[in-house]
């Protein structure tokens, strides 16, 4: 389908007005004006002067962006091969919403005015509204639509992120890596297809690997997956920009570091990874020189700087109350003097510690439900009094408080996975937060080729010939003390992690 696709002079795109509210001519007006400049002294006095034009504004801006929000999110946009013909037709598409006819390229400004934020009354325009009772009324329904529309936009992007591919991609610059990220939400009734769609789009990638659908789908996915890493330069990056696939233990038809090509992380959690990703003090140290090659088909040769063992300490219960103990009891523990967390570089506030971990690993602070500053005061203070106090002088008045404030995000941590990192030097041990998957005597790298966050790899016993380590991954993780947030002034930990040798090792 690609060749044909890219023998079309142009393609027309039908949006079904099923999916729309109101109609596109808002938005080429709200394009017209913003290519239009204004600046007559008449134009100045009506929008400083005039409420009822700052109303209209207002309207016409709020139904061009429900508009676009319609269209950017029509079914259109969620099957495969609409994704090819609009990217691989040689002139601009055509976009048909009922009666009204758009070129592509207006039709990108949809994206733009997604993100377009209303402007303020200015304070003489408030002052006058209070003399204009109705047009208040008005103004305040106008205010409360922009809001729910917002809110709406702001949930269907976490999810499924904003559908860029309305913008058409230069043909000598498609990268098969953000491709398979930006189509991974799209429809397609073959796995194979969906794979396959893209070639096309990639120079070079159908010389490299043809077009076979009598490959198992398993190849497909291998050979894809290894051109990203060798053609690409990708590196293991695409961990970051694909999950990982659930049943990488337990298959061995394809190796632990192919991950799930058809499933991406939502927005949400790629902006979550970004908090975690390393500091860029660790990335470039002089002993940085790290690479990755194929070993033979199936294995990775990954040169990386391996900074600890994993120790578990435990997993967060489902439940709350129970969550908000375990945390508590990582204080508790500073008396013990056995605790594996006597060993952790920053042992002082150490619960405190631990909850911001959790904040930054479950997107507390990138979440839309606004956490505001008083709170984390406060919830600072109770653990800080946990600390002193003991756990055991907690009453549970205080844990029903800390449960109060934190009921938002604690189902999320449940699950997830607290370890120590034990390295071998007192005091200078770490710790993280992983997913289920992470157990006792698995090491946690950085510096791995391209990848911003450490990865969690797994033993493999079952192979060890010439000496060699091998390992399966696990997956990504938070490590405490060396993310981008970090510096060696703040962090001694930062400082001992930057100082311990690389290795090579072979990924299967």
């Amino acid at each position: 389908m690609s060749a044909i696709y890219s023998s079309c002079r142009s393609v027309i795109a039908i949006i079904s007005l099923d999916d729309l509210k109101g109609d596109m001519t808002q938005v080429i007006s709200w394009i017209e004006a913003r290519q239009r400049k204004e600046s007559s002294w008449k134009c100045f006095l009506k929008k400083t002067f005039l409420v009822t034009e700052a109303l209209r504004n207002m309207t016409s801006l709020l139904e061009a962006k429900e508009f676009s929000a319609d269209f950017a999110f029509s079914t259109y946009w969620t099957r495969m091969w609409t994704y090819q013909e609009y990217q691989l037709a040689l002139s601009d598409p055509v976009c048909i919403c009922g009666n009204t006819e758009v070129r592509g390229t207006h039709a990108a400004y949809t994206l733009d005015l997604i993100c377009e934020k209303r402007k303020p009354l200015n304070i003489l325009q408030q002052l006058i509204l209070k003399m204009r009772r109705n047009t208040a009324d008005k103004l305040a329904e106008v205010d409360r639509r922009f809001t729910e529309l917002e809110a709406r936009s702001e949930m269907k992007i976490r999810g499924d992120g904003i559908p860029v591919d309305i913008r058409r991609f230069d043909q000598n610059n498609r990268n098969m890596t953000s491709l398979l990220n930006m189509t991974s939400q799209r429809r397609c009734k073959d796995p194979k297809d969906k794979i396959y769609a893209l070639y096309g789009l990639v120079p070079g990638l159908p010389e490299i690997h043809p077009v076979d659908y009598n490959k198992s789908l398993n190849q497909i996915v291998l050979e894809t997956a290894k051109f990203l890493i060798e053609t690409g330069n990708e590196g293991l990056v695409i961990l970051e920009w694909f999950c990982v696939r659930e049943n990488r233990f337990q298959d061995d038809s394809l190796p632990s570091w192919v991950p799930d090509l058809s499933t991406a992380p939502s927005v949400e959690e790629r902006v979550r990874m970004e908090d975690f990703a390393l500091s860029k003090e660790l990335c470039w140290t002089n002993n940085s020189r790290y690479y990755i090659a194929m070993e033979d088909p199936l294995t990775l040769r990954v040169s990386a700087r391996p900074i600890g063992i994993c120790k578990v300490t435990f997993r967060f219960k489902s439940d709350p109350h129970d969550a908000i103990r375990q945390i508590l009891d990582v204080a508790a523990k500073g008396s013990d003097p056995q605790s594996i967390w006597n060993d952790v570089w920053r042992r002082a506030g150490i619960s405190y510690s631990l909850l911001h971990a959790c904040f930054v690993y479950t997107g507390v602070f990138h979440s839309s439900v606004k956490f505001s500053r008083m709170r984390f005061l406060r919830i600072s203070r109770l653990l800080l009094e946990a600390e002193l106090a003991g756990v055991d002088a907690v009453s549970e008045e205080r844990v029903m408080e800390l449960q109060h404030y934190l009921a938002e995000w604690l189902p999320n941590l449940a699950g997830k996975t607290v370890f120590v990192l034990q390295n071998g030097t007192a005091g200078f041990s770490g710790f993280g937060l992983g997913e289920d998957e992470i157990e006792d005597g698995e090491q946690v790298m950085t510096d791995v080729h391209r990848l911003k966050c450490p990865l969690v790899l797994r033993p493999d016993h079952s192979r060890g010939e010439s000496g060699r380590k091998y390992y399966k991954v696990v997956g990504l993780a938070y490590v405490d003390g060396v993310c981008q947030s970090d510096s060696r002034e703040d962090s001694p930990y930062l400082t001992h992690v930057c100082g311990l040798p690389s290795g090579e090792f072979f990924v299967c």
